[in-house]
């Protein structure tokens, strides 16, 4: 039931009845209309993944599924560590993702022979890497649930976060700042 309960931004403890409430809420507020075009797509992808975890929910609600993950443990990629610092772009990132899957080099190898970074700024991150962004549990709703619904992926998700440490704001503030999610969709998600 976690990631079915993640979806609604619900704690596992939640009751069939709260489940319910919730999931015809959360595709209420996401079947309006929205200002923008992109906020529109992004409502019509979160509706879809709200509707699909409500009704796994309510085939599966008399099994366990104690399994299934509610929470994620975090650790910065170097990926994700030069990105959220703002040495390389996403497209770079993406590019060296492709020729890590293709070649099973490393990513810091793969970045310093594309030149988006040099020795010194590699050996500074991976120094660097657990003392910015130890490993730790991760249980904010909002994220999870975004996660979930499939409108922010756990890379983007980790430099949310992060960004959230540093800037002492909420996870919904900082995506919307860096662009990545409207700010009506947070808003339908998260008002009761």
């Amino acid at each position: 039931m976690g990631n079915h309960l993640s979806a609604l931004a619900l704690p596992t403890s939640a009751s069939a009845a709260e489940v319910d409430a919730t999931a015809l809420r959360l595709i209420a507020k996401l079947s309006q209309e929205f200002k923008s075009t992109r906020a529109n797509q992004q409502a019509a992808i979160a509706a879809t993944a709200i509707r699909r975890a409500y009704e796994e929910y309510s085939h599966f609600a008399d099994k366990t599924l104690s399994s299934e993950k509610t929470s994620f443990h975090s650790r910065l990629r170097l990926g994700q560590f030069c990105l959220a610092a703002g040495m390389i772009t996403l497209e770079q990132l993406e590019e060296a993702v492709k020729e890590q899957l293709r070649s099973d080099r490393q990513l810091g190898e793969i970045f310093l022979d594309k030149q988006f970074i040099s020795q010194e700024e590699l050996d500074g991150l991976l120094i660097g890497q657990d003392l910015i962004a130890p490993e730790e549990e991760v249980s904010d709703l909002l994220a999870l649930q975004l996660m979930a619904i499939g409108l922010v992926s756990e890379d983007l998700m980790m430099i949310a976060l992060l960004e959230q440490r540093f800037a002492f704001s909420s996870v919904g503030d900082v995506l919307i700042r860096r662009g990545w999610i409207e700010p009506e969709i947070i808003q339908a998600l998260t008002a009761n």
